[in-house]
């Protein structure tokens, strides 16, 4: 399961970023439309890949190579549509911090009838230790 969190963060960022953009674009600042039109398409890529390898169910059990590939198109995309997305907002002098934060203590806390919490003791945790070097804790929004 682990291995859906890079692709899982990879489309986090750009989503935030596109929050980021559109509130930008209501402030009045002209986003080039070409480039976030195309870093739209590559984040919806990224995002169609991530949903299957999840309603898939089962992360590549009876095909690791091919959900691995999936993954793999997953990250890049959405890193090549947040690339985009950084320099359509540059251009549009919008400046953008290094961490995107991420909030999910918003998408994560008070969940459903049953106003669910965060389990951090339930959290897939990235077994090698790279995921905390491109995604950092401060950055999640989570309360530990």
């Amino acid at each position: 399961v682990w291995m859906m969190n890079r692709p899982g963060y990879g489309v986090a960022w750009p989503a935030k970023v596109f929050e980021i953009a559109n509130k930008a674009q209501a402030d009045g600042k002209a986003v080039d439309q070409d480039i976030y039109n195309r870093a739209k398409d590559l984040y919806l890529e990224a995002f169609y890949r991530v949903i299957f390898i999840g309603a898939e169910n089962s992360v590549g059990f009876h095909n690791p190579s091919e959900a691995g590939r999936i993954c793999n198109d997953a990250v890049a995309m959405a890193s090549k549509s947040e690339g985009l997305l950084r320099q359509a907002l540059a251009k549009a002098g919008v400046d953008l911090p290094q961490d995107i934060h991420l909030e999910m203590a918003k998408y994560l806390s008070d969940r459903g009838v049953k106003k669910l919490k965060f389990r951090p003791e339930f959290e897939f945790a990235d077994p090698y230790g790279i995921q905390p070097m491109l995604t950092p804790v401060s950055s999640q929004g989570l309360p530990r």
